[in-house]
């Protein structure tokens, strides 16, 4: 009995033993469970953090280079970046000075649209990375991690003015850093000291936003170093005294500029003395990490936190892509894409583009004229929107853009003194005082085939020091010193036997007759004589256009066949004077236009209104712009 008893407990003892080992067991698979389900959620948060950067990049680089390429064209062209240490210290000189020149060596390689975009949409997501590494130095695990996609979302909207420079991002990328920075700094005695020497350091590198460094440092000291109101006191006066002394000093000792310039310090708006607010609010949203100690701990890990992290990423995506649709300015767009088009020669992308979508502008239709005549399709003009004579020669406007567009034309009529006229007035009318490579490259153009080489070897060795016009500046000098130059290009030994050998007074109200005395110097000009019979018909000049079109013969132009709005013209002119009515007109008219007209006379004389089916039929002759085209 008692050895049935002694089996019996042992068995039961060995029972519980067991019993135990297994609910230790299955607790301990359990935490094991749930920490490697909450390792998993973490490397998941990661590369969802990563995927969602990524898509920044992906996005954002589409943009620029598929949807805003001639913005960045644009952009290159009104700086001249030379890799010399002069150049390095002048624009160091200044307080913000090293995002200006970060922001410079950039924008040079937008003459490559697509690396151009891809670095742009590297510093956006920089500052998003940067932004979400400081946010995680107030709080971790919080799913409120989608909103650091705001600034950079903000700028990108931003950059659709093309009067905004990346400076104001770069600038803000350089203060993250140190924010971070200042957080990683365990000793408080050595977070102070390097809170005292950063911020004045920051006022010369990054200018204005400057002040972010401090209030990141106060606010992390505050929240997450659990230093007492009555402790900071101190620190916030010190800080307050940090902030207002630079500009003050700097006023005093080194520049002679105005406080506010110098309070404001780089170029991020291209009119450096008018101050944008927008910029400010960029560099305030910037400040978003500090939000995040407000906002209630939702854990990413948790289903929840999946939920609202995914939701939140959605809407900050839906928003962003309104608010960045609403930023594109495509009318200036396809200004700048005619522009590029026409200054690099390119006339039959010019045409392509007036045939997708009938331009407006005076700058654009100017651009497609000038494509048609260079292609012999001076004829077609009236196909097109035409806005009178602007739209061959646009009115001068002393900007930094007009210029470029009228002296382009200029030149290739052959108008060389009043191109390189115009190519020293854009450059001087940028508002902030920089030099422009298209004006120093035309400037070099314009006295090699003028034969003032000694003036365009100072500006080709200007050249010499960029990074993508150094071959051709190298190349143009060799031939120089050859004696080459001319011969080795087509177009300047074209231009310079086009143009005038003789000084006169160029009145740009009066073209007709400034291509009148060219075209008495050059005979057989053909460019130079369309542009003389277009610009009197955009003026309704019959009486003028007829008697410049009987000088052809004696200038050495001959139409064969006749273009067709030449035809409209001088058909109309015929019917419309008084003449023998057994005489026969002395031009060779189509017989299309001599039935087209008679439709046209016709309408206008059978209806009140006839302007709506005349447009329908007659909106590319002639006849319904002498008629209805303001």
């Amino acid at each position: 009995m008692k050895v049935i008893i002694n089996f019996a407990v042992m068995n039961n003892t060995l029972y519980m033993t067991t019993h135990r080992e297994k609910q230790e067991m299955t607790f301990f698979q359990a935490s094991l469970n749930r920490l490697k389900k909450n390792v998993n959620s973490k490397s998941n948060l990661q590369h969802t953090h990563t995927g969602l950067s990524f898509l920044l990049l992906l996005l954002s680089f589409l943009y620029f280079g598929s949807v805003y390429p001639f913005h960045l064209h644009y952009q290159e062209q009104l700086q001249l970046f030379l890799l010399t240490p002069e150049y390095f210290w002048q624009t160091l000189s200044h307080p913000g000075g090293l995002p200006d020149y970060f922001s410079r060596f950039v924008t040079q390689f937008f003459c490559r649209p697509l690396f151009g975009a891809f670095l742009i949409a590297l510093l956006l997501v920089a500052l998003q990375r940067h932004l979400l590494v400081l946010t995680r130095c107030y709080k971790e695990g919080v799913a409120f991690e989608p909103l650091t996609f705001i600034p950079p979302i903000f700028f990108w909207c931003l950059m659709g003015n093309d009067n905004y420079l990346l400076g104001g991002l770069v600038s803000a990328l350089f203060v993250l850093p140190f924010a971070w920075l200042y957080a990683q700094i365990q000793c408080k005695k050595s977070r102070f000291i390097y809170a005292a020497i950063a911020t004045p350091l920051l006022y010369w590198m990054v200018g204005a936003p400057f002040v972010l460094f401090p209030i990141f440092a106060l606010t992390l000291e505050y929240f997450c170093y659990r230093t007492k109101i009555g402790s900071m006191i101190v620190p916030i006066i010190v800080s307050i005294f940090l902030v207002i002394l630079p500009p003050l000093l700097t006023k005093q000792f080194l520049l002679q500029d105005t406080l506010h310039r110098l309070w404001w310090g780089g170029d991020f708006w291209r009119f450096p003395y008018s101050f944008p607010i927008q910029l400010p609010v960029f560099w305030a949203l910037c400040l978003i990490p500090i939000l995040f100690r407000w906002f209630p701990t939702i854990a990413a890990r948790s289903r929840k936190g999946w939920l609202f992290f995914s939701a939140l990423a959605i809407v900050v995506l839906l928003c962003g892509a309104f608010f960045v649709r609403r930023s594109i300015d495509i009318p200036k767009e396809e200004v700048m894409a005619y522009d590029y088009y026409a200054r690099t020669r390119q006339w039959k992308e010019v045409i392509k583009l007036a045939d997708y979508r009938m331009p407006t502008s005076p700058l654009s239709i100017a651009c497609l004229n000038l494509a048609l005549c260079k292609e012999d399709r001076m004829g077609e003009m009236f196909h097109y929107h035409q806005s009178g004579p602007e739209g061959l020669f646009p009115t001068f406007v002393r900007d930094f853009t007009v210029p470029f567009i009228s002296g382009e034309i200029y030149f290739q009529l052959g108008f060389i003194n009043t191109a390189q006229r115009y190519a020293f007035e854009a450059m001087e009318a940028l508002p902030d005082y920089q030099m422009s490579v298209r004006s120093i490259v035309r400037l070099a153009e314009t006295n090699i085939i003028n034969g003032e080489d000694v003036v365009a070897l100072k500006y080709l060795h200007m050249l010499q020091h960029t990074l993508f016009y150094r071959k051709w500046a190298t190349r143009v000098i060799v031939k120089m010193k050859e004696g080459t130059a001319l011969d080795d290009n087509v177009e300047w030994k074209d231009l310079s036997h086009r143009r005038s050998q003789n000084d006169f007074i160029f009145q740009p109200n009066e073209m007709d007759k400034m291509m009148g005395l060219m075209l008495m110097q050059q005979w057989g000009d053909k460019e130079l004589f369309n542009y003389l019979l277009a610009y009197s018909l955009l003026k309704r000049d019959l009486p003028h256009f007829l008697e410049c079109y009987r000088l052809g013969d004696y200038h050495g132009v001959r139409f064969n066949p006749i273009p067709q709005c030449y035809q409209d013209a001088l058909y109309y002119i015929w019917m419309n004077t008084k003449h023998d009515p057994t005489e026969d007109i002395p031009y060779s008219i189509n017989a299309n236009v001599i039935s087209d007209y008679s439709t046209f006379r016709s309408i206008m004389s059978s209806y009140r209104n006839p302007q709506p089916m005349l447009q329908t039929q007659f909106s590319s002759s002639y006849w319904y712009y002498l008629y209805f085209r303001k």
